[in-house]
């Protein structure tokens, strides 16, 4: 009798200790909260924010200590190798229309081995948009969770269905070293909405749809409109240390979560009711938002340069020497991986296809170098585990300089180089918004005594 999909094993968890390795190692900073909504020894359905392909599911695995079933798009499962794979990680295909309607049939036996991992009393995660999404907003919510989760409701007359809403939010999604926080909402139970499900299946469904869609929302950075969305989304940088002082809260990656999600609420309410602030605030922010880079980058260049700048050269050079020998080591997986990302294109894949690889191929090349020292100089085996030791060493430390040797890169020519003159122009914009008193200033703290809503603890 085959094993249900949703069954521990050694090689599942040694594989899931692997890959939490790999995935701690590319972010900066990972905060989990409300770990306490999630329910013990009841069916859950996680129900994340989808941005950033399978770093979305391993956000959710990594802190699980029970297996969790993923359901993904079914054209990652072509590869008959590639799906025993997946398989063996929990994953299981879902059918779409564009993947032929011929296929969308093979979605019952789905449903039905999904649903037996919630009658099991077991943890399964669907990504409720559907597809994943590069904006900082949530898409209209598909069905095919809540197709799962009534008929299941339906079996289990003892326990209820609890959809466990999450938001994942990334500070970036391209290269590591990125900060990421995932919260954990309170929970909805399917059985606050089976009678009207009974009345009318389709009514049933939206109203859940809608629930969810709200509380994962209060979660997440959630950006609705097209016409501001860019100056929105770059705003609420500028004003976050702004937001944090006005709170007395500290700079954790919860908080400064935190407040980009209120400044946005503040700015979209200004957008529908007083367009003339915004607009003020817009303009007032242009030299900031005009400045090339990602808004982090920015944010710690203006904040802290006068903490770092007469060291920044020491630091550069002493961190590119102690990262030498590492990058020389991980460059021809880093070509292929960048290779890969200008193939597909995709930002939000290209922080997948760093874990993935980085995480399974770099030990294999590390254990090639090692292998060939070994046998070129003709030591013996425990010389080959060292060399092995200390190429993964070098390799990890390496990953972990990278993105603060990339961060310093890009901090020198404003702080020593040609765009410094144009660095003074945008410390004074920047001093408008979080330090001298005047309009922009008044404006900006007037955000916060207009919100009423509390920072997530």
């Amino acid at each position: 009798m085959s094993r249900h999909i949703d069954s521990e094993s050694l090689t599942y968890r040694l594989l899931r200790f692997w890959i939490r390795s790999g995935f701690s190692l590319f972010f900066r900073r990972i905060e989990y909260r409300g770990q306490e909504n999630i329910p013990v020894g009841e069916p859950v359905i996680f129900a994340p924010n989808h941005q950033a392909a399978m770093v979305d599911a391993l956000a959710v695995l990594c802190r699980q200590r029970h297996p969790v079933v993923f359901m993904a798009r079914a054209n990652m499962f072509k590869n008959p190798t590639v799906a025993r794979l997946l398989r063996i990680i929990k994953m299981m295909p879902i059918y779409r229309i564009r993947d032929g309607y011929g296929n969308l049939g093979k979605n019952e036996r789905q449903m039905e081995e999904a649903g037996g991992v919630l009658l099991r009393r077991h943890l399964l995660c669907l990504m409720p948009e559907g597809t994943q999404w590069g904006l900082r907003r949530l898409r209209p919510l598909v069905k095919g969770m809540f197709r799962i989760a009534f008929p299941v409701q339906e079996r289990l007359s003892d326990t209820a269905v609890k959809i466990v809403p999450v938001g994942i939010d990334y500070t970036e999604y391209e290269h590591p070293g990125a900060d990421i926080v995932v919260t954990y909402g309170q929970p909805l139970q399917v059985t606050d909405y089976l009678s009207q499900w009974r009345d009318d299946p389709q009514k049933g469904m939206q109203a859940l749809r809608e629930d969810l869609g709200q509380a994962i929302i209060r979660l997440i950075q959630h950006i609705p409109g097209d016409t501001h969305y860019d100056e929105i989304y770059q705003l609420s940088y500028l004003l976050q240390p702004l937001w944090l002082q006005a709170k007395s809260l500290p700079d954790t990656p919860g908080c400064c979560v935190d407040a980009r999600r209120e400044i946005t609420l503040a700015l979209n309410r200004l957008e529908t009711e007083e367009p003339e602030k915004l607009q003020a605030l817009i303009e007032a922010s242009a030299p900031w938002r005009e400045m090339p880079g990602l808004p982090q980058d920015k944010l710690e260049l203006v904040t802290c340069r006068h903490r770092c700048s007469w060291l920044l050269p020491l630091w550069q050079i002493l961190l590119a020497v102690v990262a030498l020998p590492g990058h020389l080591l991980n460059w021809p997986l880093r070509a292929l991986v960048c290779r890969l990302c200008r193939l597909d294109g995709d930002p939000q894949m290209f922080s997948t296809y760093r874990i993935a690889l980085g995480t399974f191929g770099l030990p294999f090349c590390y254990l090639f170098y090692a292998l060939a020292a070994t046998l070129a100089a003709g030591l013996s085996w425990p010389w080959f585990l060292l060399l092995t030791l200390l190429c993964l060493l070098s390799g990890m430390l390496t990953e972990k300089i990278r993105p603060y040797l990339r961060k310093l890169l890009y901090w020198s020519p404003w702080l020593y180089g040609r765009q410094r003159k144009d660095l003074a122009r945008i410390l004074t914009c920047v001093g408008q918004f979080l330090y001298s008193p005047g309009t922009i200033n008044d404006m900006a703290r007037g955000l916060f005594d207009q919100q009423g809503h509390k920072a997530l603890r």
